[in-house]
Protein backbone atom coordinates (compact mmCIF):
# COMPACT_ATOMS: atom_id res chain seq x y z
CA UNK A 1 0.00 0.00 0.00
CA UNK A 2 2.51 2.48 0.83
CA UNK A 3 5.19 1.47 -2.06
CA UNK A 4 1.84 2.12 -4.37
CA UNK A 5 0.74 5.57 -3.14
CA UNK A 6 4.47 6.34 -2.97
CA UNK A 7 5.81 5.17 -6.36
CA UNK A 8 2.68 5.12 -8.40
CA UNK A 9 0.88 8.02 -7.58
CA UNK A 10 4.02 9.76 -6.44
CA UNK A 11 2.01 11.05 -3.44
CA UNK A 12 4.64 13.49 -1.45
CA UNK A 13 6.03 12.79 2.38
CA UNK A 14 7.68 14.10 4.64
CA UNK A 15 11.30 13.61 5.59
CA UNK A 16 11.46 12.86 9.31
CA UNK A 17 14.29 14.07 11.64
CA UNK A 18 15.65 10.85 12.16
CA UNK A 19 15.99 10.52 8.35
CA UNK A 20 17.11 14.02 8.07
CA UNK A 21 20.24 13.20 10.29
CA UNK A 22 21.04 10.02 8.87
CA UNK A 23 21.67 12.39 5.26
CA UNK A 24 23.64 14.68 7.27
CA UNK A 25 25.79 12.01 8.61
CA UNK A 26 25.89 10.17 5.09
CA UNK A 27 26.89 13.45 3.38
CA UNK A 28 29.69 14.36 5.91
CA UNK A 29 31.07 10.96 4.18
CA UNK A 30 30.37 11.04 1.17
CA UNK A 31 32.64 14.61 0.86
CA UNK A 32 35.39 12.66 2.72
CA UNK A 33 35.37 10.28 0.55
CA UNK A 34 35.13 12.98 -2.31
CA UNK A 35 38.45 14.63 -1.19
CA UNK A 36 40.56 11.35 -0.22
CA UNK A 37 39.16 11.07 -4.33
CA UNK A 38 40.84 13.90 -5.17
CA UNK A 39 44.05 13.74 -3.52
CA UNK A 40 44.46 10.19 -5.11
CA UNK A 41 44.06 11.23 -8.65
CA UNK A 42 46.38 14.10 -8.32
CA UNK A 43 48.83 11.86 -6.29
CA UNK A 44 48.65 9.73 -9.93
CA UNK A 45 49.33 13.01 -11.58
CA UNK A 46 51.46 15.41 -9.69
CA UNK A 47 51.85 18.73 -10.63
CA UNK A 48 55.13 20.82 -10.34
CA UNK A 49 55.13 23.64 -7.85
CA UNK A 50 56.98 25.68 -5.64
CA UNK A 51 54.99 26.00 -2.67
CA UNK A 52 52.20 23.98 -1.02
CA UNK A 53 48.20 24.65 -2.83
CA UNK A 54 45.44 23.78 -1.49
CA UNK A 55 43.18 20.82 -3.15
CA UNK A 56 40.13 21.40 -3.61
CA UNK A 57 36.46 20.18 -4.34
CA UNK A 58 33.54 21.98 -5.53
CA UNK A 59 30.18 19.96 -4.22
CA UNK A 60 26.34 20.59 -5.42
CA UNK A 61 25.37 21.09 -1.72
CA UNK A 62 27.59 22.37 0.26
CA UNK A 63 30.18 24.27 -2.09
CA UNK A 64 33.92 24.55 -2.35
CA UNK A 65 36.01 22.44 0.49
CA UNK A 66 39.86 23.48 -0.13
CA UNK A 67 42.45 21.88 2.45
CA UNK A 68 46.27 21.35 2.43
CA UNK A 69 47.54 17.36 2.46
CA UNK A 70 49.09 18.70 5.83
CA UNK A 71 45.72 19.41 7.23
CA UNK A 72 43.50 15.93 5.90
CA UNK A 73 44.83 13.64 8.72
CA UNK A 74 46.76 16.43 11.28
CA UNK A 75 46.26 14.78 14.65
CA UNK A 76 44.23 16.35 17.18
CA UNK A 77 44.96 14.68 20.77
CA UNK A 78 41.82 15.24 23.34
CA UNK A 79 41.61 16.65 26.03
CA UNK A 80 40.62 14.55 29.17
CA UNK A 81 38.20 17.31 29.24
CA UNK A 82 36.86 17.16 26.12
CA UNK A 83 36.59 13.19 25.84
CA UNK A 84 34.29 13.31 29.58
CA UNK A 85 32.26 15.93 27.53
CA UNK A 86 31.82 13.80 25.05
CA UNK A 87 30.97 10.60 27.02
CA UNK A 88 28.48 12.59 27.94
CA UNK A 89 26.33 12.38 25.69
CA UNK A 90 26.61 8.95 24.15
CA UNK A 91 24.82 7.79 26.99
CA UNK A 92 21.58 7.57 26.10
CA UNK A 93 20.19 3.63 25.97
CA UNK A 94 17.34 4.93 23.53
CA UNK A 95 20.09 6.42 20.91
CA UNK A 96 23.40 4.21 21.63
CA UNK A 97 22.56 0.76 21.73
CA UNK A 98 26.64 -0.24 22.59
CA UNK A 99 28.91 1.33 24.45
CA UNK A 100 29.69 4.52 22.56
CA UNK A 101 32.32 5.71 24.95
CA UNK A 102 35.67 6.83 23.65
CA UNK A 103 39.02 6.31 26.36
CA UNK A 104 41.21 8.63 27.40
CA UNK A 105 44.16 9.80 24.58
CA UNK A 106 42.01 9.27 21.72
CA UNK A 107 42.40 11.07 18.70
CA UNK A 108 40.71 12.71 16.36
CA UNK A 109 42.24 13.33 12.65
CA UNK A 110 41.74 16.19 10.83
CA UNK A 111 39.23 17.74 13.19
CA UNK A 112 39.21 21.45 12.24
CA UNK A 113 38.55 20.16 8.51
CA UNK A 114 35.57 17.74 9.47
CA UNK A 115 33.83 20.14 11.53
CA UNK A 116 34.47 22.55 8.77
CA UNK A 117 32.19 19.66 6.12
CA UNK A 118 29.99 19.41 8.86
CA UNK A 119 28.96 22.76 9.34
CA UNK A 120 28.68 23.14 6.24
CA UNK A 121 26.24 19.57 5.70
CA UNK A 122 24.46 20.22 8.94
CA UNK A 123 23.58 24.22 7.92
CA UNK A 124 22.14 22.92 4.69
CA UNK A 125 19.89 20.08 5.63
CA UNK A 126 18.75 21.09 9.43
CA UNK A 127 15.54 22.36 10.23
CA UNK A 128 14.89 25.91 12.78
CA UNK A 129 13.16 23.85 15.15
CA UNK A 130 15.97 21.66 15.85
CA UNK A 131 17.24 21.53 19.61
CA UNK A 132 20.86 21.76 20.44
CA UNK A 133 20.80 17.84 21.01
CA UNK A 134 19.64 17.14 17.70
CA UNK A 135 23.29 18.76 16.89
CA UNK A 136 24.63 16.70 19.14
CA UNK A 137 23.95 13.16 17.78
CA UNK A 138 24.84 14.25 14.32
CA UNK A 139 27.93 15.33 15.71
CA UNK A 140 28.58 12.01 18.05
CA UNK A 141 27.28 9.78 15.13
CA UNK A 142 29.81 11.37 12.58
CA UNK A 143 33.01 10.58 14.69
CA UNK A 144 31.36 7.38 15.91
CA UNK A 145 32.60 6.38 11.92
CA UNK A 146 35.50 7.91 11.95
CA UNK A 147 36.56 6.79 15.11
CA UNK A 148 36.22 3.22 15.09
CA UNK A 149 38.92 0.64 15.84
CA UNK A 150 41.56 3.41 14.67
CA UNK A 151 39.46 4.47 11.69
CA UNK A 152 39.27 1.56 9.39
CA UNK A 153 36.37 2.54 8.14
CA UNK A 154 37.18 6.29 7.86
CA UNK A 155 37.31 7.37 4.32
CA UNK A 156 40.21 9.15 4.77
CA UNK A 157 42.07 6.04 5.53
CA UNK A 158 41.07 4.18 2.44
CA UNK A 159 41.46 4.04 -1.47
CA UNK A 160 38.92 5.36 -2.79
CA UNK A 161 36.96 3.94 -5.87
CA UNK A 162 33.53 6.41 -5.87
CA UNK A 163 31.49 7.80 -3.67
CA UNK A 164 27.95 7.66 -3.63
CA UNK A 165 27.83 5.69 -7.39
CA UNK A 166 24.12 5.53 -8.98
CA UNK A 167 23.56 2.79 -11.04
CA UNK A 168 20.85 2.25 -13.66
CA UNK A 169 20.17 -1.48 -15.28
CA UNK A 170 17.89 -2.97 -17.43
CA UNK A 171 16.98 -6.45 -16.67
CA UNK A 172 16.97 -8.27 -19.85
CA UNK A 173 14.97 -11.17 -19.21
CA UNK A 174 11.37 -12.26 -20.83
CA UNK A 175 9.64 -12.16 -17.20
CA UNK A 176 11.09 -8.24 -17.15
CA UNK A 177 8.48 -7.23 -19.93
CA UNK A 178 6.06 -4.41 -18.90
CA UNK A 179 3.31 -2.90 -21.04
CA UNK A 180 1.31 -0.10 -19.17
CA UNK A 181 -1.02 2.72 -19.79
CA UNK A 182 -0.53 5.84 -17.33
CA UNK A 183 -2.95 8.20 -16.21
CA UNK A 184 -1.96 10.69 -19.24
CA UNK A 185 -3.02 7.83 -21.59
CA UNK A 186 0.35 7.55 -22.31
CA UNK A 187 1.13 4.02 -23.52
CA UNK A 188 4.86 3.04 -21.91
CA UNK A 189 6.65 -0.92 -22.38
CA UNK A 190 10.04 -1.91 -22.19
CA UNK A 191 11.75 -3.76 -19.91
CA UNK A 192 11.95 -3.29 -16.09
CA UNK A 193 15.11 -0.80 -14.72
CA UNK A 194 16.37 -0.63 -11.62
CA UNK A 195 18.05 2.68 -9.81
CA UNK A 196 19.83 3.35 -6.68
CA UNK A 197 23.00 4.56 -5.08
CA UNK A 198 25.88 3.02 -2.90
CA UNK A 199 27.29 4.86 -0.52
CA UNK A 200 30.75 4.06 -1.01
CA UNK A 201 32.78 1.80 -2.64
CA UNK A 202 36.65 0.86 -1.98
CA UNK A 203 39.42 -1.16 -2.88
CA UNK A 204 40.86 -3.43 -0.60
CA UNK A 205 43.72 -4.92 -2.48
CA UNK A 206 44.20 -7.70 -4.74
CA UNK A 207 40.84 -7.35 -6.90
CA UNK A 208 38.53 -7.25 -3.95
CA UNK A 209 36.14 -4.53 -3.67
CA UNK A 210 34.28 -3.00 -0.34
CA UNK A 211 31.08 -1.50 -0.29
CA UNK A 212 30.16 0.44 2.77
CA UNK A 213 26.35 1.00 3.69
CA UNK A 214 26.25 3.52 6.91
CA UNK A 215 23.27 3.14 8.98
CA UNK A 216 22.28 5.61 11.78
CA UNK A 217 19.38 3.84 12.99
CA UNK A 218 18.59 1.07 14.66
CA UNK A 219 19.52 -2.67 13.51
CA UNK A 220 15.79 -4.12 13.36
CA UNK A 221 14.42 -5.63 10.88
CA UNK A 222 11.56 -3.69 9.50
CA UNK A 223 10.23 -6.28 7.11
CA UNK A 224 9.70 -8.74 10.62
CA UNK A 225 6.04 -9.12 11.43
CA UNK A 226 7.52 -9.20 15.32
CA UNK A 227 8.14 -6.05 16.68
CA UNK A 228 11.53 -5.02 17.42
CA UNK A 229 12.91 -8.09 15.74
CA UNK A 230 16.83 -7.73 14.92
CA UNK A 231 19.06 -8.33 12.02
CA UNK A 232 21.28 -11.05 13.08
CA UNK A 233 24.39 -11.53 10.87
CA UNK A 234 22.60 -14.73 9.29
CA UNK A 235 19.46 -12.32 8.38
CA UNK A 236 22.37 -9.62 6.91
CA UNK A 237 23.93 -12.45 4.69
CA UNK A 238 20.28 -12.97 3.08
CA UNK A 239 19.21 -9.21 3.34
CA UNK A 240 18.23 -8.30 0.05
CA UNK A 241 19.43 -4.02 -0.34
CA UNK A 242 22.81 -5.49 0.36
CA UNK A 243 22.68 -8.21 -2.28
CA UNK A 244 20.99 -5.51 -4.45
CA UNK A 245 24.52 -3.62 -4.09
CA UNK A 246 26.98 -6.70 -4.70
CA UNK A 247 24.86 -7.18 -8.00
CA UNK A 248 25.09 -3.52 -8.93
CA UNK A 249 28.82 -3.46 -8.54
CA UNK A 250 29.61 -6.58 -9.79
CA UNK A 251 27.89 -4.97 -13.35
CA UNK A 252 29.87 -1.52 -12.75
CA UNK A 253 33.56 -3.61 -12.14
CA UNK A 254 32.93 -6.56 -13.64
CA UNK A 255 36.99 -7.48 -13.34
CA UNK A 256 36.55 -7.70 -9.64
CA UNK A 257 37.83 -10.68 -7.94
CA UNK A 258 35.83 -10.56 -5.39
CA UNK A 259 32.74 -8.16 -3.63
CA UNK A 260 32.31 -7.71 -0.08
CA UNK A 261 29.62 -5.60 1.65
CA UNK A 262 29.78 -4.01 5.28
CA UNK A 263 26.84 -2.11 6.48
CA UNK A 264 27.56 -0.16 9.76
CA UNK A 265 25.17 0.05 12.36
CA UNK A 266 26.84 3.33 13.36
CA UNK A 267 24.95 3.78 16.66
CA UNK A 268 23.76 -0.44 17.26
CA UNK A 269 26.42 -2.81 16.94
CA UNK A 270 29.02 -1.11 14.89
CA UNK A 271 29.79 -3.22 10.85
CA UNK A 272 29.21 -6.58 10.15
CA UNK A 273 31.13 -7.58 6.72
CA UNK A 274 29.40 -10.14 4.12
CA UNK A 275 31.37 -12.32 1.42
CA UNK A 276 28.92 -12.48 -1.51
CA UNK A 277 29.72 -15.28 -3.80
CA UNK A 278 28.14 -15.80 -7.49
CA UNK A 279 25.17 -17.27 -6.63
CA UNK A 280 24.40 -13.66 -5.32
CA UNK A 281 23.50 -12.62 -8.82
CA UNK A 282 21.12 -15.11 -9.74
CA UNK A 283 19.18 -15.05 -5.88
CA UNK A 284 18.89 -11.28 -6.39
CA UNK A 285 17.52 -11.82 -10.12
CA UNK A 286 14.93 -14.34 -8.91
CA UNK A 287 13.82 -12.02 -6.42
CA UNK A 288 13.24 -9.45 -8.82
CA UNK A 289 11.31 -11.06 -10.51
CA UNK A 290 9.22 -12.61 -7.99
CA UNK A 291 8.52 -8.60 -6.31
CA UNK A 292 7.82 -7.33 -10.14
CA UNK A 293 5.62 -9.85 -10.56
CA UNK A 294 3.90 -9.70 -7.21
CA UNK A 295 3.38 -5.71 -8.13
CA UNK A 296 2.74 -5.82 -11.63
CA UNK A 297 -0.69 -8.32 -10.91
CA UNK A 298 -1.58 -6.18 -7.76
CA UNK A 299 -4.84 -4.91 -8.34
CA UNK A 300 -5.82 -4.74 -3.91
CA UNK A 301 -2.98 -3.57 -2.37
CA UNK A 302 -2.84 -4.43 1.59
CA UNK A 303 -2.65 -2.27 4.73
CA UNK A 304 0.12 -3.50 6.80
CA UNK A 305 -2.88 -3.31 9.77
CA UNK A 306 -6.34 -2.77 9.13
CA UNK A 307 -7.33 -0.98 12.39
CA UNK A 308 -4.02 0.88 11.87
CA UNK A 309 -3.24 0.49 15.30
CA UNK A 310 -0.06 -0.73 14.59
CA UNK A 311 3.24 1.61 15.66
CA UNK A 312 4.48 1.22 12.06
CA UNK A 313 1.32 3.31 11.09
CA UNK A 314 0.83 5.40 14.05
CA UNK A 315 4.67 6.57 14.53
CA UNK A 316 6.14 6.03 10.99
CA UNK A 317 4.18 5.85 7.99
CA UNK A 318 3.38 9.50 6.75
CA UNK A 319 0.11 8.84 4.94
CA UNK A 320 -1.16 7.63 8.11
CA UNK A 321 -0.51 10.93 9.33
CA UNK A 322 -1.60 12.93 6.34
CA UNK A 323 -4.86 14.09 5.96
CA UNK A 324 -6.92 12.92 3.01
CA UNK A 325 -8.64 15.27 0.60
CA UNK A 326 -12.13 15.35 2.23
CA UNK A 327 -10.71 16.10 5.66
CA UNK A 328 -12.52 12.62 7.14
CA UNK A 329 -9.23 10.42 7.70
CA UNK A 330 -5.97 9.86 6.87
CA UNK A 331 -4.80 9.78 3.15
CA UNK A 332 -4.06 5.69 3.38
CA UNK A 333 -7.27 5.07 4.08
CA UNK A 334 -9.07 6.87 2.01
CA UNK A 335 -6.97 5.65 -1.24
CA UNK A 336 -7.73 1.82 0.34
CA UNK A 337 -11.49 2.81 0.39
CA UNK A 338 -11.29 4.72 -3.10
CA UNK A 339 -9.72 1.26 -4.69
CA UNK A 340 -12.31 -0.78 -3.04
CA UNK A 341 -15.02 1.41 -4.54
CA UNK A 342 -13.63 2.67 -7.50
CA UNK A 343 -10.74 0.45 -8.62
CA UNK A 344 -6.99 0.82 -8.99
CA UNK A 345 -6.42 1.97 -12.47
CA UNK A 346 -9.20 4.52 -11.41
CA UNK A 347 -7.65 5.69 -8.60
CA UNK A 348 -4.55 5.97 -10.44
CA UNK A 349 -5.99 8.17 -13.29
CA UNK A 350 -7.46 10.46 -10.57
CA UNK A 351 -4.98 10.73 -7.69
CA UNK A 352 -1.88 10.88 -9.37
CA UNK A 353 0.37 13.51 -8.65
CA UNK A 354 0.21 15.97 -11.22
CA UNK A 355 3.50 15.45 -13.12
CA UNK A 356 5.02 12.38 -11.74
CA UNK A 357 6.97 10.51 -13.34
CA UNK A 358 6.89 6.52 -12.61
CA UNK A 359 10.33 6.48 -13.12
CA UNK A 360 11.29 9.37 -11.10
CA UNK A 361 14.35 8.69 -8.25
CA UNK A 362 15.36 11.13 -5.79
CA UNK A 363 19.04 10.91 -5.23
CA UNK A 364 20.34 10.76 -1.85
CA UNK A 365 20.82 14.40 -0.47
CA UNK A 366 18.28 15.67 -2.79
CA UNK A 367 16.08 18.33 -0.84
CA UNK A 368 12.30 17.49 -1.81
Amino acid sequence: MQYYMNYVLGLPRSTSKKATQGTIVHKVMEVLAQCKKTMQNLEETPIACDKPTPYRIDDEHIGIIEWFHDDFLKPYPLSNDEIDAINKTRVSKYKYKHDAKIPYGTIHYGQSMVEDIFERCFAYYSQDDWAPVDRKDCVNWTWMALEYKNGIFDPRQRQIIAAEPQFEYVIDKPWANYNWRLPSGEKISGKLGIKGTIDLITEVGDGIIEIVDWKTGQRLDWGSKKDNDIKTYVKLCDDFQLMLYCYAAKRLYPHAKQIIVSIFYIRDGGPYTICMDDTTTQKVEELLQQRFQEISVCNHPQMLDHSQKHFKCTRICDYFKAQSPNGKTNMCRFIYDKIREKGIDWVTDNYTEENFNVGYYQEPGEKE
